[in-house]
């Protein structure tokens, strides 16, 4: 096995397993209709025994592996032994001239509707107002620059210097790493305002017709919605599970590893979500729909970029960046032929065409138990037992496999709700990275998932649309391998199609490790987060003038009610 399977999350929590019911595994495989999901109540377990039991399933999974063999992580790239060097070169980003390329290829891009605006239009002032009128998310926050100190303006208690709880994790860890930044090398920032966006969706969508009024009638159902419920107490946990046609789950879990409570999904069908959870997605949802058009820009950790390219300015995440070597190393040799994934059962939150009702973690995890043609390639497991009903009403149950270190040759990058931040450490480790493309097969008969392509489906090749600040720049075929290109189950011709190809895979696998060695270092990071405020800065007719007239006091004032942005 060969590299380490990355999860946000580092406990298994667990729960009683169910025995499963009515029928033969291979015939449940062929016979998926409707279904719901319904995840059996969980227990978190300590750490230290979360381990012991990842580790009891992978040697009763791999009985002959070598696991006297660690996985190495290493601050020196190194070639297929450890004393041989890599046949392509790995080059650590020092400077902005080293990373030029993704600049052009991802931050030019993000830049280039703005640029075409009215520079005198674009205001702090239209900033603040149009922040003042969005939700009051934990996920989101105005900040400000200044002098080589970081504040947060707008918040409700009218402190300046620590984030208002709710806190997102995500965003909190980012705010940690910005000041540490700035503290090291406050000349090098510039004096700016921004509005900071670390949910996993993006604000600022593209101006489109046909966009506008499918977005518009959503907005209109979800108002009524909510109107119709009631409240509903309890923080609850964030993980509502949903239902649709045709495999149409939509765990509502947040695929960025966010803590419990702050995990916004999608329910209807047979199974409802919880109250606040429903009314957190709404929320979510009405804020990029309702709000309307971007008047500035916001800066957003991931976004859309398909049919309609979202206009939020993408910047670096650095939740997991600490504590994690640059690269990870098992002998190529030793690696196991299969794909593995090990996650939360986090599904996207609406209906696309890359994948239509279908959520690939859940999906994955049912055919890896339950279809025997899919074991001896695929290991997916979720952290927890998870219920599923079939059309017929019947519960099927994916046991679950637990949080473990494993490393194998290929890696899943599966998508979450949005885009997953693990696929930034899976491109560091010496194994071959199958992400989801996204491109489907409209029509299919959903039970025909072992029989073939079935009639009357059309095709549609439609990628994935959720990206992060990188992704424009990564290349299928050259840094991973696309899976999902055509049906949910390709992964398994994809595979076989490899299997053979080892100078190939391992070409694959040392480019991926090159990109996330080169441009997802922290210095990397940091350098592209100074570089796209620096650009962002020159969009705004009055923002030297804004922030020269505001203060930052050195500590922050007793009680609430502090200082504001004047």
């Amino acid at each position: 096995m060969g590299a380490v399977s990355v999860s946000d999350v580092h406990v298994l929590r667990s729960s009683e397993r169910t025995a499963d019911v009515n029928g033969e595994p291979a015939t449940r495989a062929t016979q998926l209709g409707c279904y719901s999901e319904l995840r059996t109540p969980a227990v978190r377990t300590p750490a230290h025994i979360a381990e012991a039991l990842g580790n009891a399933t992978l040697r009763a999974l791999y009985p002959n592996h070598s696991w006297n063999l660690p996985v190495v992580p290493s601050d020196t790239p190194r070639g297929p032994t450890r004393v041989e060097q890599p046949h392509v070169p790995f080059i650590a980003v020092q400077t902005d001239e080293d990373q030029v390329q993704l600049y052009d290829e991802n931050l030019e891009r993000d830049l280039a509707p703005w640029r075409r605006r009215n520079r005198s239009e674009m205001t702090v002032s239209a900033l603040l107002q149009w922040a003042a009128r969005l939700p009051n998310l934990a996920s989101q926050r105005v900040v400000m620059i200044k002098g080589g100190r970081l504040a947060l303006l707008q918040q409700k208690n009218g402190r300046l210097l620590s984030c208002e709880r709710p806190c997102d994790v995500v965003l909190d860890e980012l705010l940690k790493d910005l000041r540490s930044w700035i503290s090291t090398s406050p000349s090098d920032w510039p004096d700016v305002v921004f509005f900071l966006n670390a949910a996993d969706t993006s604000l600022c969508q593209q101006q489109h017709p046909e966009r506008h009024d499918q977005e518009g009638t959503q907005q209109q159902q979800q108002q009524q919605e909510e109107e119709e419920l009631a409240p509903v107490g309890g923080d609850g946990d964030g993980g509502a599970t949903a239902a649709t046609d045709d495999w149409s789950s939509s765990s509502s879990s947040n695929s960025s590893g966010r803590s419990s409570g702050e995990g916004e999904g999608r329910g209807h069908g047979l199974v409802s979500e919880g109250g606040r959870s429903r009314r957190r997605r709404q929320r979510r949802q009405r804020s990029k729909a309702a709000i309307g058009r971007c008047p500035v820009p916001v800066l957003s950790v991931i976004k859309e970029w398909d049919r309609h390219k979202d206009e939020d300015i993408l910047v670096p995440v650095t939740v997991g960046m600490h504590g994690w070597a640059p690269l990870h190393y098992f002998p190529w040799d030793r690696k196991i032929e299969r794909a593995v994934f090990r996650g939360r059962e986090y599904c996207h939150t609406r209906v696309y065409p890359y994948a239509p009702g279908v959520c690939s973690r859940t999906y994955m995890a049912f055919m890896t138990q339950y279809n025997p043609e899919w074991a001896p390639f695929v290991d997916v497991g979720l952290l927890d037992n998870y219920t599923l009903h079939l059309a017929n009403r019947t519960a099927v149950q994916i046991t679950g496999r637990g949080f473990v270190r494993v490393s194998e040759l290929y890696l899943l990058a599966l998508d979450g709700i949005t885009a997953s931040y693990r696929l930034g450490h899976l491109l560091s480790l010496n194994s071959v990275v199958l992400k989801q493309w996204g491109s489907c097969l409209h029509g299919i008969d959903a039970g025909l998932i072992t029989r073939g392509w079935g009639a009357g489906g059309g095709l549609s090749r439609t990628p994935s649309p959720w990206i992060e600040w990188y992704y424009r720049s990564l290349v299928p075929g050259t840094h991973y391998v696309s899976i999902w290109n055509y049906h949910r189950s390709d992964v398994l011709n994809v595979i076989k199609s490899l299997r053979h190809k080892r100078r190939y895979l391992y070409d694959i696998a040392t480019h991926g490790q090159a990109f996330a060695y080169r441009y997802l270092a922290p210095h990397a990071r940091r350098l592209y987060w100074m570089r796209v405020l620096r650009e962002y800065r020159q969009l705004f007719g009055d923002m030297e003038e804004f922030v020269a007239a505001q203060e930052i006091p050195e500590t922050e004032p007793e009680g609430p009610g502090g200082p504001s942005a004047k």
